[in-house]
């Protein structure tokens, strides 16, 4: 899916950031093969934790962040969240109270892609539904 699939598909009309592009198997569903498309974190591509958008039908976030005692939730900084798409949010995150959210999603396995992906040890990655940024002070959607 491009990044302008991504846009229509949340209904945006605008091309999304340019990133780099990489193979991705996840499971349980071992014969899904996807694209996972880097779009940003604090200390850019090499470092982490990051945030990275799958080429799926629909699309979804992929983020890279602190491991937990929970294989299916991650612990990432409030600043990850400034590189989610313009008009999409990340829903379900918990405020930890020290600067950091918990975030719970589908977890990244495949250790082909982890490795891709240059996850450190103390990391992992999960995958989350993106959502569509709706703020009460919003204009109304014209017709």
């Amino acid at each position: 899916m491009s990044a302008r699939s991504i846009a229509k598909y949340l209904g945006q009309g605008r091309e999304l950031s340019e990133g780099r592009t990489l193979q991705s198997t996840l499971e349980p569903r071992e014969d899904l093969t996807m694209k996972v498309r880097f779009i940003g974190g604090e200390s850019g591509g090499d470092g982490s934790p990051r945030l990275y958008v799958t080429e799926t039908e629909p699309p979804r976030y992929a983020a890279q962040g602190w491991r937990t005692d929970n294989p299916d939730t991650i612990e990432i900084p409030h600043k990850l969240l400034w590189f989610t798409e313009p008009g999409t949010c990340i829903s379900g995150v918990r405020d930890t109270g020290h600067g950091t959210f918990l975030l719970s999603g589908e977890s990244v396995t495949d250790p082909e892609a982890l490795a891709i992906m240059q996850i450190p040890a103390h990391e992992t990655a999960v995958l989350v539904p993106i959502g569509q940024e709706v703020r009460p002070d919003a204009p109304a959607a014209r017709r």
